[in-house]
């Protein structure tokens, strides 16, 4: 159940960049960042948690990759230090738009996604989201009951970051 609270900030985190295919760039690139902010988890809709959470990446000419996390509970029953599936990819799609690549969660109850997950970007202040994301269930229990991870929240990259 840890997963989705890293989910949602793997989300989240990860909505900071899009493809090399949409020939955008990301600068700095070859920098270690953070991405810290409150994300909001769920599974089938229960046991809703918030999380102060922590990625930790590098990032290249194309985007970030998140290798690292950390998170603790702000309400709800849900562990917010594990679950979501690393390392996690966020590539940059436009000065707007970032797409978490092949995003997936792993719980007690099963794994939801991958799936890729696309959001808001702003360079202005080097956040990504709102966003918000529901990832299937496909195994488990949770594939069994066509079960959804649910994960919410916006992340802000430290140092700033831009799309060109």
């Amino acid at each position: 159940m840890n997963i989705f609270t890293k989910s949602v900030a793997a989300l989240i985190s990860l909505v900071a960049f899009q493809s090399a295919a949409m020939a955008q760039t990301l600068s700095p690139a070859n920098t270690a960042v953070t991405a810290s902010g409150q994300l909001t988890q769920d599974l089938n809709g229960t046991l809703t948690t918030v999380c102060n959470v922590t990625l930790s990446g590098t990032t290249d000419s194309t985007g970030i990759t998140f290798t690292s996390y950390t998170g603790s509970a702000v309400s709800g029953p849900l562990a917010c230090d594990d679950g979501l599936v690393l390392p996690l990819r966020v590539q940059a799609n436009s000065s707007t738009s970032v797409t978490i690549k092949d995003m997936a969660v792993s719980t007690r109850l099963g794994d939801c996604g991958p799936r890729d997950v696309v959001g808001p970007w702003s360079n202005l202040t080097s956040t990504a989201g709102p966003l918000s994301a529901a990832l299937p269930g496909t195994t488990g229990f949770l594939a069994l009951i066509g079960g959804v991870c649910n994960a919410s929240g916006s992340l802000t990259v430290s140092p700033a970051i831009t799309i060109n």
